[in-house]
């Protein structure tokens, strides 16, 4: 093996470290560039709706007050499902101005339960006071 055989066993040494240090530093940036766009998506999806959650978190029991529950009662026409308050129905055919929610108490905390049809569709909303 001559002194040529070397320089070129050197040079293909060069070439495929260079390769090498090329890959990685590709690697590396295209990892930091993912890393980038999961954070943005994550910002985006948390601004984006407040009702859906990014996060894995156990949530507790969903309450809200008295005077929660008589604004879902007046903004109801949009809603088309009845709503009922510890016993009293209230269908979205009602006039919101006409309805009597003297009873619902509105220092009270109230535990809302859904029900929908088989398609999806939202029915009923039963508010309980807790």
């Amino acid at each position: 093996m001559g002194i040529g055989e070397h320089a070129k066993t050197a040079l293909w040494l060069g070439a495929g470290m260079l390769l090498f240090i090329i890959c990685l530093s590709a690697g590396s940036s295209l990892f930091q560039t993912t890393t980038d766009i999961n954070a943005k998506v994550y910002v985006l999806v948390n601004k984006a709706d407040h009702n859906q959650q990014a996060t894995l978190k156990i949530e507790t029991d969903y309450t809200c007050s008295g005077a929660e529950v008589i604004q879902t009662l007046y903004g109801m026409k949009g809603l088309d499902a009845a709503v009922e308050v510890n016993g009293q129905r209230f269908d979205s055919s009602m006039d919101p101005d006409e309805m009597d929610v003297s009873n619902i108490d509105v220092n009270l905390t109230y535990h809302p339960t859904y029900k929908r049809d088989t398609q999806g569709h939202l029915t009923l909303i039963t508010y309980d006071a807790s």
